[in-house]
């Protein structure tokens, strides 16, 4: 229940990001969930583990933190790598509930630099090993769609193509995929917050909506291609 508070307050404070003319179909939404999380009863168990002590100080910190960059050489592949990132996390509504404390969903981003090319390396991990048969073979073929905040998009093309592994004793299926950024690619992620991920697969389309939007940007700073 918190954690969809914190997803409601993320898309608020997307909206200044916004063109003028979505901005209000933004706002319903945002009202409409309020609406419908309000009505919901908050489990004691949330409200112990969420409460905050009665001696904790009061402070005021700054608007934005300095991201922490942490970056990785691997000598074999000579290529250095960001650490991995939350992008989003998804939940089907039908489903909420059924799968403990984990999402359905959640993808990770980091960037890759080797001595000529830059790479956007993104993990889909389902958390159920029927993910493989649920949306089949994501082909490299099929573009993948990045959505920024001012309406524009890019589509990135993955190196390769991904069946899903799956992980049977976890009961996990992973999507992982690599997507070579020329240019003009970087630039526009370099400059732009990201919105939504639009994914093809064999058996259907999915669209996601980006919860952090800027650690894309974040992360290209700290490999400075």
């Amino acid at each position: 229940m918190i954690q969809l508070y914190s997803i409601l307050l993320s898309k608020a404070r997307r909206i200044e990001y916004y063109p003028l003319q979505q901005r209000q179909k933004l706002v319903k939404e945002i009202v409409d969930e309020s609406v419908d999380l309000n009505k919901r009863k908050i489990l004691i168990s949330e409200v112990k583990a969420s409460k905050l002590s009665e001696r904790m100080s009061i402070e005021l910190f700054p608007a934005e933190f300095p991201y922490d960059c942490q970056t990785e050489y691997f000598p074999a592949n000579q290529l250095s790598s960001t650490k991995s990132e939350s992008l989003f996390s998804y939940t089907p509504e039908e489903i909420e509930g059924s799968l403990n404390a984990s999402d359905f969903l959640n993808a990770k981003v980091s960037i890759l630099q080797g001595s000529k090319n830059v790479y956007l390396d993104l993990r889909l991990l389902f958390n159920t090993a029927k993910a493989a048969k649920i949306y089949g073979l994501l082909e490299a073929s099929q573009s993948v769609k990045l959505e920024f905040m001012d309406g524009s998009f890019i589509y990135l093309n993955a190196s390769h193509s991904s069946t899903g592994e799956v992980n049977s004793s976890l009961n996990q299926c992973l999507y992982h995929l690599q997507f070579p950024l020329d240019d003009f690619r970087l630039k526009e992620l370099r400059n732009k917050h990201a919105d939504k991920l639009t994914v093809i697969w064999e058996k259907g389309k999915e669209i996601f909506e980006i919860y952090q939007i800027d650690i894309i940007q974040k992360l290209i700073k700290c490999q400075n291609p």
